[in-house]
């Protein structure tokens, strides 16, 4: 068979412009292909997308995903929409985790709170430095997969209170990847508790400790 113009209901070997109710070669232009796509899909494909998808996916592409992917992908790009797993780099909106690009490698150790010492004064623990030891959480947990588990942090203010809530939101996050920690886990802190600088770098200690 040669190209679908309008409704194919067996396979297009070659373009399906139209609708293919089996599986066709290439989808373009406005086509809605129900079996699948074996080259690109620039349509509607209801099957799995076996090389790129420019437009929507039901199911999985096999390649890159610019359009909308309703499973899984090799690689999500431009304005699309990966409703699974993007194997490679996700630089649009993926609605699971995305275990490519800058997350593919360990993130590099927390340096901070190098001024956060016994015997230092509490102002030492700054907003800056404790709202970046929150955004490197984050970064490991998309590391390890656990994006959608960790949430968000509220950033901190320089001049804000620095209470055992605000301690015991981030130890709530590092459980989150407790199983990958290898030092002591943090526990959380009591209402009123004095934050004592060893209960603040044992965060930066367990955290580094994920391989």
């Amino acid at each position: 068979m040669a190209d679908c113009g309008s409704t194919c209901y067996l396979t297009c070997y070659e373009t399906c412009s139209g609708t293919c109710e089996a599986g066709c070669r290439t989808c373009v232009g406005l086509s809605s292909c129900f079996g699948g796509c074996y080259t690109t899909c620039e349509g509607t494909c209801d099957g799995v997308c076996r090389d790129d998808c420019t437009g929507t996916c039901k199911f999985s592409c096999g390649e890159t995903c610019s359009g909308t992917c309703e499973y899984g992908c090799l690689s999500c790009a431009g304005l699309s929409s990966c409703r699974g797993s993007c194997l490679g780099t996700c630089t649009a909106t993926c609605a699971d985790d995305c275990t490519g690009g800058a997350y593919m490698t360990r993130p590099a150790d927390f340096t901070g709170f190098t001024e956060v010492y016994s015997g230092a004064p509490v102002t030492n623990l700054t907003a800056s430095d404790w709202n970046a030891f929150n955004n490197r959480l984050i970064a490991f947990a998309h590391y390890k997969g656990k994006k959608q588990s960790i949430g968000t942090f509220s950033s901190v203010s320089v001049g804000d209170n620095f209470t055992a809530a605000i301690y015991n939101r981030t130890v709530q996050g590092l459980s989150v990847l407790s199983s990958y920690i290898t030092t002591t886990m943090p526990t959380n802190k009591s209402s009123g508790q004095e934050i004592y600088a060893s209960y603040i770098q044992a965060l930066k200690n367990a955290l580094n400790s994920i391989d």
